[in-house]
């Protein structure tokens, strides 16, 4: 009797290829929008509070900073594609 051939095993996954079930939303998209958060408010209140040491003008710049940077942020996401 002859012996069958042994297919190859399948080819593995890499770290990041898992597809977003059927419907659903990948977890990397909270954790997107998370750290645009974070990155747009620290962004523009650094840069606020980086004005106010150079006007001596504390916190006033780096508080608009801050609110310029959150209503960057509210724009960002509510410009992103929907999946």
């Amino acid at each position: 009797m002859p012996k069958r051939p042994v297919p190859p095993p399948p080819p593995s996954k890499a770290v990041g290829d898992e597809t977003p079930p059927q419907g659903g939303v990948s977890s990397m998209a909270g954790v997107e929008v998370g750290l645009r958060l974070v990155v747009a408010v620290m962004l523009m209140g650094g840069i606020g509070f980086a004005l106010d040491r150079y006007l001596g003008s504390l916190p006033w710049l780096m508080m608009l900073g801050g609110v310029l940077g959150f209503v960057s942020w509210i724009v960002s996401v509510a410009r992103r594609p929907r999946a």
